[in-house]
């Protein structure tokens, strides 16, 4: 029987007097708005850092691929004309900053230390 005491004892650390369910949910509630401020904030912030992203790196992301779908060197194949000279194909590269959309993925990217973001792609475009 004295197991059962002492479990009592421990149940009293993690039950503290007045809070109950309903003081956390309540409080949880009221952080609502501060919540919304910082998230507002720190998207003012990515849309600033996104806008930066497409004038510094808009459309420098394309790539001369071969049929076989091996890139070329920016040295062998400089731009646009050249590559489809040759009669291959110029994409895009997945992530780029040619728009603010794509700029937050990038950065999301970027932020969450992820190396394939194609369900983030998906989401936003589906095919």
């Amino acid at each position: 029987m004295p197991m059962f005491s002492s479990i009592n004892a421990y149940r009293s650390i993690y039950e503290p007097p007045g809070l109950t369910f309903q003081v956390v949910i309540s409080s949880l509630f009221h952080a609502i708005p501060g919540i919304a401020n910082v998230l507002l904030v720190c998207l003012v912030f990515w849309l600033i850092f996104s806008i930066m992203g497409v004038n510094l790196f808009g459309g420098k992301f394309y790539k001369c691929i071969d049929a076989r779908g091996v890139k070329y060197n920016a040295s062998v194949v400089a731009n646009k004309s050249a590559c489809l000279a040759r009669g291959d194909r110029w994409i895009n590269s997945n992530v780029n900053f040619d728009n603010s959309g794509n700029g937050f993925l990038a950065l999301l990217q970027v932020v969450c230390l992820i190396e394939n973001v194609k369900m983030f792609y998906y989401m936003a475009w589906p095919i």
